[in-house]
């Protein structure tokens, strides 16, 4: 498939998979424009995007995405929405940001960068988005145990009426999981026990797909956390990005063995990290009765991306 090299890029996969470091190294390169979850609910950079989804994983077709084409579309083209941030600057500090983020969209379409969406909610949706503008998809793969931990740390929960409550994904894509989806959504567990579930669907769905898309690229956190420049190279040639000394910089900038191997607590992003010790921090944050419990949620999902050995 021939790629343009204007094509613009979405980087997705699971919440808390390491989206935003990869989106940050390949958003080094001076030619890129970095754009962040407008598929988020909580919309944190206003103006970005005058498109609103109702629900967390929104799952677009090309039937209930016809109202978002307009809006994101301005977004990829780098048109700050005025209108949207005056409806939702609620704090000083955002509207601080604002003019900014306005700035910043001005300087990207002005020099013509091609847009870099990083945006883990729009993982169900990456296929209305690849056939609509063209985009190059690149999904973040995580091993559940890593997924787990994160979520743990952070003590996020997760509410599977989301998944539910959208009939056309449930149709296209989790139709295996219903039974337990429903259970949860009844009833919820332990952290641990949902960030298993949430694991299976994303990435029951993400080894479909890639059968399906062979253009499409999978990274496994893991891989560039233990070899970085070997694994990011051929993202780059793929994705049409040269691998310069802005990435190389970036790249050990994010990996050192001098950073720090856990973020500080409570803090939900922290990209300077010892990127190989980080590989099995898991380990450590997880018991023995959660990881088995994991273990059996997870199931046979685990070999599209991972071998029992990686427990």
């Amino acid at each position: 498939m021939s790629i343009a090299p204007s094509s613009p890029i979405l980087v997705t996969g699971c919440h808390r998979s390491g989206t935003t470091w990869l989106a940050s190294l390949l958003a080094a390169s001076p030619g890129i424009a970095y754009i962040d979850e407008v598929f988020n609910l909580d919309h944190r950079i206003p103006g970005a995007c005058a498109a609103r989804f109702p629900h967390w994983y929104m799952h677009l077709t090309e039937e209930s995405g016809r109202e978002y084409v307009r809006p994101l579309g301005r977004t990829l083209g780098f048109h700050f929405d005025w209108a949207d941030a005056a409806r939702t600057l609620r704090t000083p500090r955002r509207l601080r940001r604002a003019p900014a983020s306005a700035a910043r969209f001005r300087a990207a379409r002005r020099r013509r960068l091609r847009p870099l969406i990083k945006d883990p909610l729009a993982f169900f949706s990456a296929e209305w988005l690849a056939q609509t503008f063209g985009m190059q998809v690149v999904v973040m793969v995580r091993h559940p145990g890593a997924f787990a931990a994160s979520l743990k740390r952070l003590d996020w929960r997760f509410d599977f009426h989301e998944l539910l409550d959208q009939p056309a994904l449930m149709r296209d894509h989790l139709a295996p999981y219903r039974a337990e989806i429903e259970a949860f959504a009844a009833q919820p567990p332990p952290i641990v026990d949902q960030a298993g579930l949430v694991w299976r669907c994303v990435y029951g769905t993400a080894a479909r797909l890639r059968e399906v898309h062979p253009e499409w690229q999978f990274v496994r956190h893991e891989d560039l956390s233990l070899r970085p420049r070997e694994e990011l190279e051929p993202v780059c040639s793929r994705l049409g990005i040269p691998f310069d000394d802005a990435i190389a910089a970036r790249i050990a900038e994010t990996t050192a063995a001098a950073n720090p191997t856990d973020a500080p607590e409570g803090r939900a992003h922290q990209l300077r990290r010892n990127s190989a010790a980080n590989v099995d921090a898991w380990r450590s944050r997880l018991d023995a009765g959660e990881v088995a419990r994991l273990r059996a949620i997870v199931g046979g999902e685990l070999g599209a991306f991972y071998d029992d050995l990686s427990w």
